[in-house]
């Protein structure tokens, strides 16, 4: 690992569910690196979520090829010039981000080496992208990588914001409940848990006393209602 270390790079563009999982192990990199000034590279819409993280944001808008260029652009040409001494890119497939910390310089560069997406080649260390543990094992494989104490992943507690707390009232007045989420979106169906399990999951936390919500996407209707019924 890099020792005197005055600069880090997060790297996480895409997923919120992802910076959801990320954020203790951005903060574990923090207590190892407390000198440093921490800078975060992510997507615009992620801003909530790494906003009390970072020193400095580097923010990529989605929306348009041309647009999301030029932002990524710009945000490494920021980081040039104050090169990170530690860039840790979290993203286990697409290369932008890789390449954004060596373009910005960046003196000791880890990330994932994904089976068949050619990325060794953009890092100064690689970590196993791990498929016989969650998501979440890989990424603090990473940050142990860079120094990190080895420690087991301990989910972090997201506040709620005052606007989510007044959308919610209704709900948590009528009493304890449980969201069940069957859905994954359209581009990974591969994901997905089976409906019979998660109308067992359902079963079981209605038993427990818990009104259960089942929610979903505009295009998973009919799947949110399948588990419903099952369950």
């Amino acid at each position: 690992p890099v020792e005197d270390v005055r600069h880090v790079l997060v790297v996480k563009l895409w997923g919120v569910g992802n910076w959801a999982l990320l954020r203790p192990i951005v903060r574990d990199v923090r207590a190892r690196f407390p000198a440093a000034r921490l800078s975060v590279l992510t997507l615009e819409p992620n801003r909530a979520l790494v906003a009390d993280l970072a020193d400095d944001l580097h923010l990529v808008r989605p929306t348009g090829v041309l647009r999301a260029a030029r932002d990524l652009a710009r945000a490494t040409w920021r980081l040039r010039r104050d090169p990170p001494d530690l860039a840790l890119d979290f993203e286990p497939f697409a290369h932008a981000g890789a390449l954004a910390a060596r373009l910005a310089r960046a003196r000791q560069r880890l990330g994932f080496d994904t089976p068949g997406r050619a990325r060794r080649h953009l890092y100064t260390v690689t970590v196993p992208l791990r498929a016989d543990a969650h998501a979440a094992r890989s990424f603090r494989d990473l940050a142990e990588a860079a120094g990190v104490p080895p420690a087991p992943y301990v989910p972090g507690h997201l506040a709620p914001s005052a606007a989510g707390l007044a959308q919610t009232a209704p709900l948590r007045a009528a009493g304890p409940y449980a969201l069940v989420h069957p859905g994954s979106g359209d581009n990974f169906p591969g994901r997905r848990w089976s409906e019979a399990g998660f109308a067992a999951a359902a079963r079981a936390l209605g038993e427990r006393g818990l009104r259960v919500l089942v929610t979903g996407g505009a295009g998973e209707r009919d799947l949110a209602e399948r588990v419903a019924r099952a369950a």
